[in-house]
């Protein structure tokens, strides 16, 4: 999904000229707060968005998070900046197939953004054959890809445990293993450290710092 761009000068210009709606908390079916990735503990505060009201931007939308000192962070700076990282490793780079192209990426992966400053990415092998859709970047928790066509990072979703899984994080190079017969996994990156506890096939993810 596209982005409106409300970080340039000038913004009630932008509002008028790009029909774009000023950022606002967003809302699910019930009117309760959509949660972004995980900022603190388990606590996930509201993501903050709009989209464009008239064409040609009609669904260009901004996707703002919120991190654990209550800063706002872009979320389609993050994927442009998970994109790179993740084109640049082996086990992805053979699957790269940008968004403007026609052809769907057959990445046999999920990529789920587990949390913010800084992003931390675990990817787990997939089972089903086809990806899971992503129609919206709000309701459904995550963000499309633009390296790997037709696949997205997650940031609501519990990750299985799965063999093969690995973690990797714009703050630190490379690719790093997740130990999927262990009860218990630390991810240690930065100035944070996450729990990852397999609970009945999946992984509680809690952020301690």
């Amino acid at each position: 999904m596209m982005r409106c761009d409300l970080s340039a000068i000038g913004t009630v210009c932008v509002l008028v000229l790009a029909g774009c709606a000023y950022p606002a908390p967003q809302t699910d079916s019930k009117g309760l707060p959509v949660p972004g990735p995980i900022a603190f503990g388990e606590t996930r505060r509201p993501v903050t968005g709009s989209c464009g009201q008239v064409m040609p931007y009609w669904n260009y939308c901004d996707l703002l998070f919120e991190d654990l000192n209550g800063r706002r962070v872009d979320g389609h700076r993050i994927r442009s900046e998970l994109d790179r990282i993740a084109s640049a490793l082996p086990p992805l780079s053979r699957w790269v197939k940008p968004v403007e192209g026609h052809d769907d990426s057959e990445l046999p992966y999920d990529m789920h953004l587990l949390t913010i400053s800084p992003a931390v990415v675990l990817v787990v092998p997939r089972e089903a054959k086809r990806p899971l859709n992503c129609p919206s970047v709000y309701h459904d928790g995550c963000i499309q890809s633009e390296a790997f066509r037709a696949h997205s990072y997650w940031y609501r979703s519990s990750p299985a445990v799965r063999a093969g899984s690995f973690w990797f994080s714009p703050a630190q190079p490379g690719m790093n293993p997740i130990n999927e017969s262990a009860a218990e996994n630390v991810i240690a990156v930065d100035r944070a450290l996450l729990r990852l506890t397999a609970i009945r096939g999946e992984w509680r993810v809690i952020r301690d710092k």
